[in-house]
């Protein structure tokens, strides 16, 4: 989003430009969005992602665009998981972290709740878990 958003206010407009991806608008309307980190579209990076929803800056030039679409972290973050496992119609087994789900989750070196946004795509993963079991881990002895 935040390298695209810049590009196209060169073609549309920065108006309608800083209008694009209204996740502000959707949130406040209760819209179920879902995110994802599909490349080319978007930059693979989920981390990347959240920092976008949250600060809406050009990765270009740190120029903000469409500030009111900002949303919150937690938004964010049911972006990323629960709502897109509920456009799925699979809310009930993957999405969130409860028993009898798979388990597919991420361990981080910092609270990403926290933590200052611009600084979310440093924070460090620990370890991934994927159907319960670590596929990833820069832990020792876990």
């Amino acid at each position: 989003m935040s390298a695209i958003i810049e590009f196209m206010g060169n073609i549309v407009g920065t108006e309608k430009s800083a209008n694009q991806w209204p996740l502000g608008y959707f949130n406040k309307a209760g819209i179920r969005v879902t995110q994802s980190s599909d490349t080319p579209v978007v930059v693979p990076n989920w981390q990347q992602g959240i920092k976008n929803c949250l600060l809406r800056e050009s990765m270009a030039s740190g120029k903000v665009f469409g500030p009111h679409h900002r949303i919150p972290i937690k938004e964010a973050i049911r972006q990323y998981t629960i709502n897109g496992a509920y456009q799925d119609h699979q809310e009930d087994i993957k999405g969130s972290i409860e028993p009898g789900k798979l388990a597919d989750l991420v361990v981080l070196g910092e609270d990403i709740l926290a933590i200052d946004p611009h600084k979310i795509i440093d924070i460090p993963v620990l370890m991934t878990i994927v159907g319960g079991k670590i596929v990833f881990s820069s832990i020792s002895n876990h």
